[in-house]
């Protein structure tokens, strides 16, 4: 029997997922206390992902700025977020997306998509903190995509694409087929949903990081169907307090563990109509 490809590196180990990763950087402070930053969406990025064990660069937090202000400078046309706020946004977008690393080490040339990506959370969060990743922001809004295109010309980033389209459609693309050692997406569907929409694009031993709220938990419960469908297992979840705000989220890692079957995703629509839940 083939057992697949190897898992992709782990930090010390030989995946992608470190064992107690979570445990050891997952500690946030619930409020600003004396050592938070005077402003600037930059420094409060640099600070936020300092508590939980992520190094930004100066270089990467002028990249947050920029994003920041690109983001203000279309939001009225493009309706891109409700988080205006310098600090807000630092912690609740860029900061929250970059939680992503706390489960994956995506260092080198890992392709990587985002999945309903928006504005681009997590995907151009992650890819300012770690370059060297081939990333691909799908989003099926025409706006959404042009945004994207802009913020990608702008902030310089390179090897970084967009594809405008379904999911239910893209996934069944022979160039996008179980092509990504990385999917990523942000409260975008149920996980039940989600796991629908990503897996296909995952290649064997790859893995969705789906970012999520505390209340998740009951999605996990109602996810086995789709995830013995699907070819999928959930590895790690963990819950963690956003720095200086105390919100919580929670990652849900899940593992590729066989191929999709080309059946999935079903057709446009379909896996929110009908989700892939119960017996």
């Amino acid at each position: 029997m083939n057992p697949g490809p190897p898992p992709l590196s782990r930090k010390g180990e030989t995946g992608m997922i470190e064992k107690g990763t979570f445990e050891k950087r997952a500690v946030a402070t619930g409020s600003a206390g004396p050592s938070a930053p005077a402003g600037g969406v930059g420094d409060w990025c640099k600070k936020g992902a300092a508590e939980l064990g992520i190094e930004i660069t100066p270089g990467q937090g002028r990249l947050f700025d920029q994003y920041y202000r690109l983001i203000l400078k279309k939001n009225s046309a493009f309706n891109l977020t409700s988080i205006l706020e310098e600090k807000e946004f630092a912690l609740k977008n860029i900061v929250d997306s970059l939680t992503c690393l706390l489960a994956v080490s995506l260092n080198g040339a890992r392709r990587v998509v985002d999945v309903g990506a928006g504005a681009g959370l997590p995907g151009i969060p992650v890819k300012i903190a770690r370059p060297e990743i081939r990333l691909t922001l799908v989003d099926s809004s025409l706006k959404k995509a042009a945004f994207l295109e802009d913020a990608i010309r702008e902030l310089g980033l390179t090897e970084t694409k967009v594809l405008r389209g379904r999911a239910e459609e893209l996934a069944h693309r022979a160039d996008l087929r179980e092509q990504f050692d990385c999917a990523l997406s942000r409260a975008l569907a149920p996980l039940p949903v989600l796991l629908e929409y990503c897996l296909g694009f995952v290649r064997p031993w790859g893995f969705l990081i789906a970012l999520k709220g505390p209340a998740a938990v009951r999605e996990e419960a109602e996810s086995a169907r789709a995830l013995f469908l699907l070819g999928g297992v959930i590895r790690e979840t963990k819950e963690i307090a956003l720095p200086f705000l105390g919100h919580r989220r929670r990652l849900i890692v899940v593992e590729k563990t066989a191929p999709t079957p080309p059946k999935y995703p079903r057709r446009t629509g379909i896996p929110a109509k009908r989700p892939l839940i119960g017996g």
